[in-house]
């Protein structure tokens, strides 16, 4: 589905800025890991906006604002390393997360979506296709900038190479800032992101 992909566009610029702003600090697993997510939750605003619409460019302004907020969600994360397991060229780094759950998110943002969506063909309302992306990316924002944080626990493996630490599955960085991996997201199968349940109710109550 295009907004999906659109979501996972979003996702790496927001993750593109920490590549762009800083160097990491390969000690140790552990400093790996914490210069990382640093690296992001310590941008600089006024740098963020310069880069997100220099990487955005050919995007419409909903996609930028969208970012911009994942970002903003990613710099609230508050995070704890609670251990350490290095065995030869591998580790294994556990931290505990008070943070943005873009799982959750999701599933809001899509229920709404498809909640407007339904109402709208039940009015007999005739849109456009500018005018439904404008909407769908109004309420996917709104969703993320109105999110609660939520606690987690979160295991990362790392692997050494040529002397220097790094993520063994490069969407760790994802897990651990957004709790979601890009590689998860179903194109084909968005009806996994409707909670159906409180679709019914909300189009009952609105009836």
């Amino acid at each position: 589905m295009k907004l999906l992909k659109k979501v996972s566009l979003c996702l790496m610029l927001a993750l593109s800025i920490g590549v762009l702003y800083g160097c990491s600090n390969n000690a140790s697993p552990s400093d790996f890991v914490k210069s990382e997510i640093d690296e992001i939750k310590d941008a600089d605003d006024k740098l963020v906006s310069i880069m997100l619409k220099a990487m955005s460019a050919g995007e419409g302004e909903g996609e930028v604002e969208f970012t911009n907020e994942l970002l903003k969600q990613a710099q609230r994360l508050e995070y704890e390393i609670t251990s350490e397991d290095i065995n030869g060229d591998e580790a294994v780094v556990t931290l505990d997360i008070h943070g943005f759950d873009l799982e959750t998110t999701l599933v809001t943002s899509m229920t709404e979506i498809a909640r407007v969506g339904v109402e709208q063909v039940l009015a007999g309302v005739n849109t456009t296709d500018e005018e439904n992306e404008e909407l769908v990316m109004k309420i996917m924002t709104d969703t993320v900038k109105n999110s609660d944080l939520s606690d987690r626990t979160i295991k990362v493996n790392l692997i050494k190479e040529k002397s220097s630490w790094k993520f063994a599955n490069e969407n760790d960085l994802y897990l651990i800032l957004f709790n979601f991996d890009p590689a998860s997201f179903d194109y084909n199968n968005i009806d996994k992101y409707i909670d159906e349940d409180a679709l019914y109710d909300s189009i009952n109550e609105a009836n």
